[in-house]
């Protein structure tokens, strides 16, 4: 039912996922999840390397190679006899994504929004606790509380 993985002229790849499942006797959560991915090219890997060698690790391990752009659309309790019915309404509804994922700017801009989110939670990141920096506690703590 789900169409096939669909490649846009900018280069972004499509990728329905069917994520229904059924919640009462005859009742289903329609869940359908598109995912728009493009591999990370040349000219965004070079901004990569103007950063830090560990900000750079980061970024490269959090992106694995490809950005992607998620959308989910989702209907509760539908009835058994109309559920294909209802997943090709929402298939129809999320066709209307296609004009702006298919933006020729779209993978650019991606990259921006997702390298300055990343690059806010890099910062953000907790940082690793250095042990000869850590103080000592006392195992037994009654001696803070003697007379």
């Amino acid at each position: 039912m789900l169409p096939k993985p669909k490649q846009l002229p900018n280069g972004l790849i499509l990728t329905y996922i069917d994520e229904s499942k059924k919640i009462a006797m005859d009742r289903w959560q329609i869940k359908i999840r598109c995912v728009a991915s493009l591999p990370l090219n040349e000219t965004m890997r070079a901004v990569l390397h103007e950063f830090s060698p560990e900000e750079r690790e980061f970024i490269y391990n959090k992106l694995a190679g490809d950005l992607r752009y998620e959308q989910v659309w989702e209907r509760q309790f539908v009835d058994k006899d109309v559920k294909e019915q209802v997943m090709a309404e929402e298939l129809e509804r999320s066709e209307k994504l296609f004009p702006y994922l298919g933006q020729a700017d779209f993978g650019e801009k991606l990259f921006k929004q997702r390298l300055s989110e990343l690059r806010q939670s890099f910062k953000q990141r907790p940082l690793p606790s250095d042990p000869a920096s850590t103080i000592p506690e006392p195992d037994d703590f009654s001696a803070c509380f003697k007379n």
